[in-house]
This record gives structure tokens, C-alpha cells and sequence, in this order.
């Protein structure tokens, strides 16, 4: 009695430790991808910021050249309208001098256009959004499909008649069932199961003195 009392607690001891390095380890995965989340959404953030300040800056330069032409067009109304009073000959030498020197100043081409590369940065920022959301649904359903599948464990009703069993996967439909291999017999079915896509590990624990034998 004593010997089994305290191989009973032996085990219990051996599991509380596992599941506190566990603990720790899943703290530690989860505050590292934190950080790293973190980085990188500061990163991102930062490369954004810098797009936005381009744009603006952009966008000050031509109304800038806009207001510059403008004013060269005020400037240039303003001078007729004072020449206007002279005599015919010197008004059309003026106004040839006049004219000369504002032509020198060529209007901007399309001011409001904006570059190209500028457009192509915030359709990369689009794509990333995307990748972003698919990437952590995936992981949600992944880690909950995880969650499920230890909230699933279920001791299958065996008898010693049992022999052989069948596990067949439904990957896409999400469900694992267990089955008599020689009657056919339904023994089981977990669903609910994120299976697409993923690796599959098998993992078989056996009471007591038990053999397992894996069939192809």
C-alpha cells in the first residue's frame, strides 16, 4: 500500500513538474511572438508614416508651383494693364519683351500627378493587410483546432474482442473517426477538427501493459 501510495505520487509530481515547464515555455513562445509582432507592426507602421510624409511633401511641392505660375500670371496681367497707355509701336515692343521673359518660365506638367513608385508602396501596404488577415485566421483556427483536439480526448469503448482499428481523416470536412477495421463498426467521431492544410502527427497512449501495432 505504502509502495503504491508513493509511486502514485511520484507520477503526479513528474506530471505537475511537465505541466509547469510547459506553462513556462507556452508564457515564453507567446511573449516572444509578441515582441516580435510588436517590431515588426512598428516597422510597418514607421514605412507608412514615411509614405504618408512623401505624399504630403508631394503635394506641397506642386501647390507651391501652382501658386508660383499663378502669381507669374498676375504678375504678367498687371504689367499689360500699365503698358496698355502707350503709344502703339513702343506698347507692341513691350509687350514682345514682356512676353519673352515670362515664356522663359515653363508651366508644370500635370501638377497633381504623383509618382508612381508612391502607389505602388501603398498597394503593397494593401497586400500585406490581406496576408495579415489570412495569416492570423489561420492561426486562430489552428491553435483553436489544437485546443480542440486536447479538449477531445475520449477513451474509445475497446473490448478484448477488438482486434484491429481504422482511423480515417477528413481533412477537408474536419473530422477524425475511429472504427472496428474488421466489421466496420463505428467506434468514434471527433469533429470540428482544423486539419486542412496541416501537418499530421499520430500520438496513441496506451493504459497499463498494452501493445500497439501500426498497419499500413
Amino acid at each position: 500500500m505504502l509502495t503504491y501510495r508513493r509511486e502514485t505520487e511520484q507520477k503526479v509530481w513528474e506530471m505537475l513538474d511537465l505541466i509547469k515547464r510547459e506553462r513556462e515555455n507556452t508564457v515564453a513562445e507567446f511573449r516572444e511572438l509578441q515582441r516580435w509582432l510588436e517590431e515588426q507592426e512598428k516597422l510597418l507602421l514607421a514605412r507608412m508614416e514615411e509614405t504618408e510624409k512623401e505624399i504630403v511633401a508631394r503635394r506641397d511641392e506642386c501647390l507651391a508651383k501652382q501658386v508660383e505660375e499663378l502669381s507669374s500670371l498676375d504678375s504678367l496681367i498687371e504689367e499689360m494693364e500699365e503698358k496698355h497707355q502707350q503709344p502703339s509701336s513702343k506698347l507692341l515692343q513691350d509687350i514682345g519683351r514682356i512676353l519673352k521673359k515670362y515664356q522663359v518660365k515653363k508651366p508644370s506638367e500635370n501638377p497633381v500627378a504623383f509618382p508612381l513608385e508612391l502607389k505602388w508602396r501603398i498597394w503593397d501596404y494593401s497586400d500585406i493587410s490581406v496576408f495579415l488577415k489570412g495569416i492570423t485566421k489561420q492561426f486562430r483556427d489552428t491553435l483553436k483546432g489544437g485546443l480542440q483536439l486536447q479538449k477531445g480526448y475520449t477513451k474509445l469503448p475497446l473490448t478484448t474482442d477488438l482486434k484491429r482499428i481504422r482511423v480515417s481523416l477528413n481533412c477537408e470536412g474536419g473530422q477524425v473517426t475511429f472504427s472496428d477495421a474488421e466489421t466496420a463498426a463505428l467506434l468514434y467521431t471527433f469533429s470540428e477538427a482544423a486539419l486542412a492544410g496541416e501537418t499530421l502527427l499520430p500520438s496513441f497512449f496506451l493504459n497499463n501493459y498494452a501493445c500497439l501495432t501500426l498497419a499500413p
